[in-house]
């Protein structure tokens, strides 16, 4: 009968110490942790000596939280005899409890002493089988090489249509969020022709601005001075077409016309089927279609 209360007793205290590892990962963690080797902390490469460093760690914090276990369960069993009022079941619980708390650490102490004066009387200044107990050779000097970066995935690349007189290199002039959103138009509607990304008087010197190519501009980014002659420029290198609060000068371009070969409901709605945030313009000649990332 006692061996099934100490059972229970030992169960108890295991299911506490485990709530409090997992309420506190960061905090056990960094206790055992804290001296690994620079290859297992850094790149997983662990040792047999990680493992012994872990161990102990593993014990030391243990025993640092032992004194804390205790405390509270000497308030949990000396809380059971207050409320008790005579109860016997309850007054042998709260003894138990105490009585109990006491043997275990009482236990845990008698270990930590027996073991370390075992090891200390025994190896002390000596060596075992030529290796001291307490000190790991000093290891290489070990650099960690960084996997490489994970990039984002590349837009697919899809031929979309231009419309006649339209400069092909207005397709490098899209940025990643236009041409994401192409493609994605072009898959549910191929019939779509493009009139305009950016314009063709970047590229003839009609407009007194860097062209947003992606081959001549690495930055990414484009002047942000603005065209000599708006009339000759309509749509500047990285703007989304309208004035209103677009970021003129930086990025590529987040807007094209369609032709109005397509309807401009259905090219509407393929919009918003891939950018529910986008915005559209009913133009007399075109349909304009802005990315949701321009300004509003």
């Amino acid at each position: 009968m006692h061996l099934v209360k100490n059972v229970r007793f030992f169960l108890r205290i295991l299911v506490l110490v485990l709530a409090l590892f997992l309420s506190f990962p960061h905090v056990t963690g960094a206790s055992i942790l804290r001296n690994l080797s620079a290859p297992c902390l850094e790149c997983g490469n662990c040792t047999l000596q990680d493992l012994a460093l872990a161990g102990g760690n593993t014990f030391n914090f243990f025993l640092y939280i032992i004194g804390s276990v205790v405390l509270l369960l000497f308030f949990i069993g000396g809380l059971i005899l207050l409320v008790s009022h005579g109860n016997r079941q309850l007054e042998q619980l709260g003894r138990g409890i105490i009585n109990g708390s006491f043997k275990g650490l009482a236990i845990a102490m008698v270990c930590w002493v027996i073991v370390n004066f075992v090891i200390t009387a025994i190896v002390e200044d000596r060596e075992i089988f030529g290796t001291e107990w307490f000190t790991f050779p000093e290891a290489a000097p070990f650099a960690c090489t960084p996997p490489p970066p994970v990039l984002p995935p590349a837009v697919p690349s899809i031929n979309w249509t231009l419309a006649g007189g339209v400069d092909p290199r207005q397709r490098q002039d899209a940025s990643p969020e236009l041409a994401a959103l192409l493609n994605c138009m072009y898959q549910k509607e191929p019939n779509l022709i493009v009139t305009s990304i950016s314009d063709n008087d970047l590229y003839t010197g009609r407009c007194n601005i860097q062209n947003c190519n992606k081959q001549q501009s690495q930055t990414g980014s484009c002047p942000a001075s603005a065209c000599s002659n708006d009339a000759q420029c309509v749509h500047r290198c990285g703007s989304c077409h309208y004035a209103f609060g677009t970021p003129q000068g930086t990025n590529f371009s987040r807007a094209a016309d369609f032709r109005l070969n397509v309807d401009p409901q259905t090219v509407a709605r393929v919009a918003r089927e891939c950018d529910p945030g986008m915005r559209v313009e009913f133009e007399a000649d075109h349909t304009h279609i802005s990315h949701s990332s321009c300004p509003r």
